[in-house]
């Protein structure tokens, strides 16, 4: 044991007069000029793939910045004012933490985060018919709905009844406003009933029977 003892400590503790290899190295008054002159490793230039995904990723950044900008942008149009981009530039060369004045962080002060059980049900979760009794419950707790698996599945068949209905509603209120356009443009340019009842004829057609139709007004023109 005494001779464990005294080889330790011949190992680890230093004789009187001898530093440590850390306190000898910062201490000491002519460093190895050879350890500075390590040339550097200059890395390989760029391909043009990598360049476009540098370039790409520097506008996904840009996003964050600039979409509140162009919001922005088309309010002071609405109001008759002109938002330099320069100007907006500049304040991020300023002040790049700016956008995230406005960002707050949700936390949980009686426990700092830390205690929460993700595992235990909370507020909003989906419930779980096999080991939540209340699942299906409607209006009271332990009052279940014994069918509303079949009513979701009845509902789930009207989604494209509203859509349908939507659809519809949305072609007339743009046909009526063809319609009343139609009517603005008969007065500054008089057209007989013929002509009117053309352009209300186009005006109906979809998106592409109107490519269609200019196609062959253009094909017209290129013959007389």
């Amino acid at each position: 044991m005494q001779a464990a003892t005294s080889s330790w400590t011949t190992l680890h503790i230093p004789k009187a007069g001898q530093e440590s290899a850390p306190d000898t190295w910062w201490n000491s008054s002519s460093p190895d000029a050879a350890a500075w002159d390590v040339p550097i490793v200059e890395e390989p230039p760029l391909t043009v793939d990598k360049m476009k995904m540098r370039e790409h990723r520097f506008h996904v950044d840009q996003v964050y910045d600039m979409v509140p900008f162009w919001i922005r942008g088309v309010e002071a149009a609405q109001k008759g004012e002109v938002l330099r981009l320069e100007s907006f530039l500049d304040t991020l060369e300023e002040d790049p933490w700016a956008r995230f004045a406005g960002v707050s962080v949700v936390r949980d002060n009686s426990s700092d985060g830390w205690n929460n059980n993700d595992w235990d049900p909370a507020a909003g979760d989906i419930p779980n018919v096999a080991t939540d009794a209340n699942a299906g419950c409607k209006g009271e707790w332990n009052r279940i709905d014994r069918n509303w698996k079949h009513k979701a599945s009845r509902q789930s068949l009207h989604p494209q009844t509203s859509s349908t209905t939507i659809s519809h509603n949305h072609r007339s209120h743009t046909r009526q406003h063809n319609r009343a356009f139609l009517e603005r443009v008969a007065k500054h340019h008089p057209m007989d009933d013929a002509r009117k009842q053309k352009m209300e004829s186009f005006y109906d057609m979809s998106t592409d029977e109107k490519v269609k139709k200019i196609d062959e007004v253009i094909r017209s023109l290129r013959f007389v």
